[in-house]
């Protein structure tokens, strides 16, 4: 019996990993690339993450604030094997977002502020066949599409609010080896960074600027980027329906000094100088029945913040998962994380600095499989 026969959950934080906390950063989701590995002709892939966050700052304009927002984000991917060795997945997800919300404005005016970006890409993967095993060339081009949202308080009782909009495009490209008659595979992904002019626009009420009306809008330009990132993924079986699995993820988030932000009313930028990040997970898997499977696995998330801002700090993630295959050929996942946030604090900002306590954040996972 081959050990892949009774292993549903293989592939690290493709569905049962809910709380991805990714290589630091603005990071967060992922495309599922995975299914691109899928043994049946047609496959189809859905799910969706949501993930609440707990901590409280502690020093500065917010302090007692949980400005950590509840977010979610969802991923989708759709494989068709063209002919023989030739696979090609198409993938949407959000690989990228930060959400904070609070009452009270921070040090530089900030209420609220959304950042989301969302990718739609197509990745094919050739297979060429060896004595042993099976090699595969991944390449892939993907679409970016950004949405940033931003509340401040531009004078007492004044609030501005900023929408931006900007596109970006990238390319991915890696090598994979497996065996499947053991469970075996491993892959290197590289994907490329990219770079943003956002544009849109700024409403501020009109006595601001001398105005009679209550509101006034004028155009409003952001520039930023999301830098490239290299990801190595392994598995194997260990035992009939037992895998073990890992990865380590990093991406050079040290090329993201600052974003800015400009418009007729107010120019700003927020510096970042952030360090770069890196991801390491293991996990093992097993196969309780023919069609029931679960795993457990544990994430360390190398912080980027540098004591500029409050943004990615040290993080470790517990998750347990599990799948149920249906009669349809179908498969349900799900699954639930924990992640323990180490405290974080500003040491470059003077008498504005802030500071982070320690906090936790959870995410729980559903997605739909399905494969003929």
């Amino acid at each position: 019996m081959k050990w892949t026969t009774r292993i549903a959950c293989i592939t690290l934080l493709a569905g049962c990993t809910t709380y991805s906390a990714r290589a630091g950063g603005y990071a967060m989701g992922a495309a599922e690339l995975d299914i691109l590995f899928d043994p049946g002709r047609f496959s189809w892939r859905a799910g969706v993450t949501y993930v609440v966050p707990h901590r409280k700052t502690d020093r500065g304009p917010q302090a007692g604030e949980d400005t950590a927002a509840s977010f979610s984000y969802f991923s989708g991917a759709m494989k068709l094997t063209l002919f023989e060795g030739l696979s090609c997945a198409a993938t949407v997800s959000q690989p990228y977002g930060g959400f904070t919300e609070a009452s009270v404005p921070a040090a530089n005016g900030t209420l609220d502020e959304i950042l989301l970006i969302t990718e739609t890409a197509l990745t094919c993967a050739p297979r060429f066949e060896l004595d042993t095993g099976n090699v595969y060339l991944l390449a892939g081009v993907f679409q970016e599409r950004l949405s940033y949202d931003l509340t401040r308080e531009l004078a007492p009782n004044a609030l501005a609010d900023v929408d931006l909009d900007g596109t970006a495009y990238g390319l991915r490209v890696g090598v994979a080896y497996d065996i499947p008659e053991i469970a075996f595979r491993t892959q290197l992904m590289y994907r490329s960074g990219t770079s943003y002019g956002a544009q849109g626009r700024l409403t501020a009420p009109g006595d601001l600027v001398g105005s009679t009306d209550p509101s006034v809008t004028v155009p409003a330009y952001g520039e930023g980027i999301v830098p490239q990132s290299i990801e190595l993924q392994a598995q194997t079986g260990i035992a009939p329906g037992w895998l073990v699995f890992g990865s380590l993820l990093w991406q050079d988030w040290s090329r993201l000094e600052k974003f800015s932000i400009d418009s007729e009313l107010f120019s700003d930028t927020s510096i970042h100088n952030w360090r770069d990040g890196w991801t390491a997970t293991f996990g093992v898997g097993h196969a309780f029945t023919e069609q029931a499977s679960g795993l457990i696995a544990f994430s360390y998330d190398h912080g980027t913040s540098t004591g500029w801002e409050l943004g990615s700090g040290n993080t470790w993630i517990g998750t347990v998962g599990g799948s149920l295959k249906d009669a349809f050929g179908g498969e349900l996942r799900g699954g639930f994380s924990a992640a323990y946030l180490a405290p974080l604090a500003e040491t470059e900002n003077g008498a504005a600095n802030a500071a982070a306590a320690a906090g936790w954040a959870y995410g729980v996972n559903l997605s739909y499989n399905l494969s003929f």
